[in-house]
């Protein structure tokens, strides 16, 4: 079976992680709905942080969702994002 690509964005992940200790609705519900996905074996998985950026960060990530998956950091498919956001309006 051929793995659809994932892009999740986990900002909400990381911000929460980085600037606060407390955690929000949006957090448990990101949170959640990637602990799903992981679980699946349909996607190959990438994750978006934006500019947030930390060891932190990354041993959560990693901890929580696997030492495989892969974290893309920074601007790097930012455009692209912001691009396919427009097709939804």
């Amino acid at each position: 079976m051929n793995k659809k690509t994932l892009i999740f964005d986990a900002t909400i992940i990381a911000e929460n992680l980085a600037y606060t200790s407390s955690r929000s609705g949006i957090f448990f519900a990101s949170y959640n709905v990637l602990k799903g996905l992981v679980k699946s074996d349909e996607f190959d998985i990438s994750l978006y942080c934006g500019r947030v950026y930390s060891d932190k960060i990354i041993k959560f990530l990693h901890d929580n969702f696997g030492k495989n998956i892969k974290i893309i950091f920074g601007n790097r498919y930012g455009a692209l994002i912001e691009r396919l956001s427009i097709l939804d309006k």
